[in-house]
């Protein structure tokens, strides 16, 4: 690792393309001076010419240790993280070629909020804690191919359009607060435990919310239940126009659940916890 310049006149400091809070990046050397953006060192700038070996050898060395510190990074090259994964910081990180995340387990938080996908395959992954998508950009398509989502993965404000899911775990994606929810595909996913009951994340979110609200109260929990509604409905048109009609009838049901409870608690009538429901189809 490159040590922090301290003299601003024979190095710049780099600006870690906003990501960096504001701190020196510790990236910075004196062999960045061949930069054209003067403001950014070799990990964090756009140049399509810029040399990928001290790039590639610090990844290598991330890789070997299992802790992964990019954030910001514009990686000109194709990678791939497999094995037991302590640390994944990809905070905005530009992945420029194929990434690859095979058999890959990540045991704490994993942040790739802001990121920048292309051709990108989770194989095998497992999340153990929060996985952070939340403002991740995708150019082409990204397959979570038998992944298993932990606690809470958000992909709050993307555009999921080219997400493709199948045979996932499900139960702690979050995609209320995402776009284009209805052209993903979701082939064979479980969404909660056991697999014929479908749960998502949002309705199990607006139940804890409207049951830990004092009495007189619950109109409070009426937009979680709207938003609750659209994923099941935006996820239901996705299965109707791929001809998954017994998942989608599930996905109805409870979209009419998610209705009929926001239009409850607004009246005041905070009905029996819905969650023992058998989803029909």
């Amino acid at each position: 690792m490159t040590t922090p310049a301290t003299d601003p006149a024979q190095t710049p400091p780099c600006d870690g393309r906003g990501f960096l809070g504001g701190e020196p990046c510790p990236w910075t050397g004196p062999d960045d001076r061949w930069l054209g953006d003067r403001a950014r060192c070799v990990f964090h700038s756009e140049d399509p010419n810029k040399p990928p070996d001290r790039i590639r050898a610090e990844w290598d060395r991330m890789a070997a240790a299992r802790a992964f510190d990019c954030t910001g990074w514009v990686i000109p090259f194709g990678v791939e993280v497999t094995g037991e994964i302590a640390q994944a910081r990809f905070h905005g990180t530009n992945f420029g070629q194929e990434a690859v995340f095979s058999q890959a387990s990540f045991n704490g938080e994993a942040w790739f909020a802001m990121a920048s996908f292309r051709d990108t395959w989770f194989m095998g992954a497992r999340f153990s804690g929060y996985a952070v998508f939340s403002g991740a950009s995708f150019e082409r398509a990204i397959t979570f191919d038998q992944t298993q989502f932990g606690a809470l993965a958000r992909f709050a404000t993307c555009e999921v359009r080219l997400l493709r899911f199948h045979r996932c775990q499900m139960g702690g994606v979050t995609l209320d607060d995402a776009l284009g929810i209805a052209e993903a595909e979701y082939d064979a996913c479980e969404w909660d435990t056991p697999p014929d009951r479908v749960l998502i994340a949002e309705e199990r979110d607006a139940i804890g919310l409207r049951d830990g609200l004092p009495d007189g109260v619950a109109v409070r929990s009426g937009p979680a239940f709207q938003r609750a509604e659209r994923v099941y409905r935006e996820v239901r048109r996705s299965l109707e126009s791929r001809k998954q009609f017994q998942q989608a009838g599930q996905f109805a049901h409870h979209e009419l659940e998610m209705r009929r409870m926001a239009i409850e608690v607004e009246r005041g009538k905070v009905v029996a916890n819905i969650g023992c429901l058998e989803g029909w189809y």
